[in-house]
């Protein structure tokens, strides 16, 4: 299965039986008959969880598209069930996360960032306590990254529509922490409309 979009849904449908088996052996075999540009995307994710394919000899040559690096940012989150109401995650897995994001050719956290957008649009307009500090936490590790590997475009992120969820509005509250000078006053009116009512307005508005 070398078409993207296709191996994407079938991964993410393996990485949820996964889940509930606690193997991930399976997705792991999958990703190493991959030809090798998404080889180089998958590897470091599976990696993560203890069970990284071995990379071949001509991986190193390879370039990767963002629909593949953001697309095994996504695989990883569901490993750490950023798809649910309560991630299952440790500050060290954060790490290991955003360390073997970091890995992928061509990869940076911008396509961790687009992988979280992306499924933080697919959810309702609840923002659990657990996701919250989710989003925090990958927030800070990347802050605490040498200022080269945290550099990312975050323009697509305030160009977003002006009526939002309140998880996404909070991703971008903390997002913007990496470039603050797009927070401007109409994306931070954006953001106090989203979160206005919420549970967390007050540590948006500092009330």
């Amino acid at each position: 299965m070398t078409d993207p979009s296709r191996f994407q849904e079938f991964a993410e449908a393996e990485m949820r039986k996964a889940r509930v088996q606690g193997n991930i052996g399976a997705l792991s075999s999958l990703i190493r008959a991959l030809p090798a540009d998404l080889r180089q995307a998958y590897a470091p994710i599976i990696g993560i969880f203890g069970h990284q394919p071995e990379l071949q000899a001509d991986d190193s040559i390879s370039a990767v598209g963002e629909s593949a690096r953001v697309g095994a940012c996504r695989l990883a989150l569901m490993g750490m069930h950023f798809d649910e109401e309560v991630p299952r995650w440790s500050s060290f897995m954060v790490g290991r996360l955003v360390d073997a994001v970091l890995s992928i050719p061509q990869a940076g956290v911008g396509d961790l960032f687009r992988a979280m957008w992306q499924m933080l649009s697919a959810r309702g307009n609840h923002l659990s306590r657990e996701t919250a500090r989710f989003i925090r936490e990958i927030i800070r590790d990347v802050l605490s990254r040498d200022p080269k590997k945290r550099e990312v475009d975050l323009h697509w992120l305030i160009s977003q529509p002006s009526t939002m969820t309140e998880p996404q509005a909070y991703f971008i509250y903390n997002a913007l922490a990496l470039a603050p000078a797009l927070f401007t006053q109409e994306v931070e009116e954006m953001i106090s409309a989203a979160l206005r009512g919420g549970e967390f307005f007050d540590e948006f508005s500092g009330g």
